[in-house]
């Protein structure tokens, strides 16, 4: 029997994510978003739900500029990373994404990261 629920996403998945704990509310305990935000319609900012969002520096799809803008939609309890030399596509393995920016870093080394921040978060770490 399950106790504690976390859900998250990358890109639209994130943005789904948020959709659906907009929904059910009270069934999970903790969101992640790659390279992803909650958009008005489902705004978590009045919930007490933990929030992790880490983007990527060199991301060409999800600009700083919009996540800055959509973080007022994000729950209070938030935590926000950037990974230095990543970007969209590199947090998946589906290959080039039109728009995307340039890494500086390997597919490997971002998810590494991404992965190290994600248990760290899930390990009450910050």
């Amino acid at each position: 029997n399950m106790k504690h629920w976390v859900i998250g996403g990358h890109s639209l998945g994130g943005t789904m994510a948020a959709n659906y704990v907009n929904k059910h509310r009270k069934d999970f305990e903790r969101i992640f978003f790659l390279a992803s935000y909650p958009v008005a319609q489902y705004d978590l900012s009045d919930d007490e739900i933990q929030s992790l969002s880490i983007y990527a520096e060199n991301d060409g799809l999800v600009l700083l500029e919009t996540i800055y803008e959509h973080k007022k939609y994000l729950p209070k309890n938030q935590v926000i990373e950037i990974i230095k030399g990543g970007n969209h596509g590199q947090f998946g393995y589906y290959g080039i994404q039109k728009k995307d920016g340039s890494a500086s870093i390997t597919r490997t080394v971002q998810q590494k990261e991404t992965l190290a921040l994600l248990v760290k978060w899930l390990q009450g770490n910050y």
